[in-house]
Formats: C-alpha cells, structure tokens, sequence
C-alpha cells in the first residue's frame, strides 16, 4: 500500500501554469492549511535577448535580457548536467573509491544515459552557473506550466542526503501560489503535486518548510486525480483513497470527495485523462 501511496502521489511530476491567473475562490481548494509563511513579492522577469547570464539570485532586470526560449534550453542543459552528475556518483559508489574506471561498474543503459547528459550538458556554457530556481520562476510566471511544476516539485534545490534543502522564503510564498493556479488551469501535474505536499512527507523533502500535510486536502487531491483516470490507474488511486479515508472522519472524507467532484466537474473536466507515467521530466519540457 505504501509503495503505491509513494507511486501514485509522492511526485515529482513534472508539467505547467500562469503565475497571474484569475480564479473563483470558492471552486478552488486551498492548497494548504494558513500559515505565517513569508510573504515576500516573488520576482518577476522580462523577455529580450543579449546580455551575460547571472550567476546569483537574479533581479528582475537580470532575466529580462534573457529570452524565454533561451532560459528554456538553459534549463534543460541544466538538468542534463545534475543527471551527468548522478550518474557518476552512482559508479563510484559502486566501484568503490579506489576502481580505475568507476564507471565501469554502470550497467550499458546507464553508461550510454550518461554520456547522452555529458553532450548535452557541454553543449551549453551557461548550464553549470545559470541560476536554475530563478530561471524557472520566471518562466512560471509567464505561463510556462512545465517551468511551474518543476518548480514546485524543488526539482532544481540542492539537497545533501536525506537533509531537506535550505529554508527559501520566495519557494514558500510562490510553490503554493503556483499550485492552486494550475489547480483553476485544470492542471493535472499540479493535482498530483497537491496530493504530494499533503501527503506524509519523507526525510529530505522539498515541501518541509511549507504548511504541515493536511490529510483531508491529500483525500481531495487524491480523489481528484481517480476522477479523472481510468482503467488500473484508477483502481490503485481508489484503493488510496480508501486508505486516507480511514484516517478522517466521516463528514470530513464526504467533504474531501465532494470538493474533489466539483474541481473535477469546473476545472478538469475538459484537460483529458490524469495518467501519472505521461508527466515529462523536468528536463524535458
């Protein structure tokens, strides 16, 4: 059951939304319980082309010279960098510290992966320094869904081990704003990361600094996303939402479904089936 739970809702998904999206209040659920979280304005950007690429935490002047479009493949050389990276540590943790060719000790797919994610990662000068969160906030605000779910995922945070990334109070301000806009846009990336924030969160996680997991919120997300899937995918989501419901009461399990039932019916009814093994990587996008 467990597995299933971390399969199904735990994501690190992956697609989409706007940063100023016009909503109804009372059609969209809240993505988390009210918090003292900060309220710093989050930095917006601009859209050109020319000047050198910042290195730090970037005003929004800085990202104006940059054009979407460039920001864009600078993200996914990004990625493909840290995946390089990945895939390295993972050899040397398999040969041992003193192997000649650590990378030997990866199986044929993982070495052909790899040297994909090293052409791919030189191939951009800006993709070792290039600053990745603010890239992607950026391009969130300006409609770019995938950019607003890699985002939230914290995809792009430097974590150490089972250690959850440091505290980041434009992170804790913009991920929940993003997600209940994606929730109105009929996101389904963003239902999977609403249920994820709302879960039980693991050692490390990307979410621990945002509101406590409200398990009612996890049933009505969880339940949105059985709305809409279909064949054995639904039925694993349905067994999940049955354990949840076991943990609520009553009235508050017929409250979760019954918001769940009106999401679906106003926002997602219309965005086509929710299946979790069609959500890209943040890389890909």
């Amino acid at each position: 059951m467990r597995k299933v739970l971390v399969i199904f809702i735990a994501a690190a998904a992956v697609l989409f939304t706007a940063w100023i999206f016009s909503r109804r209040p009372e059609q969209v659920a809240p993505l988390v319980p009210s918090s003292d979280a900060s309220s710093n304005e989050v930095a917006a950007g601009g859209s050109a082309a020319g000047q050198s690429l910042p290195t730090t935490s970037a005003a929004p002047e800085d990202l104006g010279a940059i054009d979407d479009e460039r920001k864009r493949t600078i993200v996914q050389a990004a990625f493909a960098c840290r995946q390089a990276d990945r895939f390295r540590a993972t050899a040397r943790a398999m040969a041992g510290p003193s192997a000649a060719n650590p990378e030997a000790a990866l199986s044929p797919v993982q070495r052909d992966n790899l040297r994909k994610a090293e052409v791919e990662c030189s191939a951009d000068p800006a993709a070792r320094t290039a600053p990745l969160g603010d890239f992607l906030l950026d391009l969130a605000q300006r409609g770019n869904s995938a950019a607003a779910s890699c985002y939230v995922a914290g995809s792009y945070r430097e974590q150490n081990g089972d250690a959850p990334p440091p505290d980041d109070p434009r992170y804790r301000n913009a991920a929940p704003k993003l997600i209940e806009q994606g929730i109105a846009a009929g996101d389904w990336a963003m239902a999977s990361l609403a249920a994820s924030v709302n879960s039980t969160r693991r050692a490390g996680s990307p979410y621990t600094y945002l509101a406590s997991p409200d398990p009612v919120l996890a049933l009505l997300y969880t339940k949105l996303m059985e709305l809409g899937s279909e064949g054995q995918e639904k039925a694993d989501l349905q067994t999940i939402v049955t354990d949840l419901g076991r943990n609520l009461t009553p009235a508050d399990r017929k409250s979760a479904e019954a918001r769940a039932e009106t999401l679906f019916r106003t926002h997602f009814a219309r965005s086509g089936p929710y299946t979790h093994g069609r959500q890209a990587l943040c890389r890909d996008f």
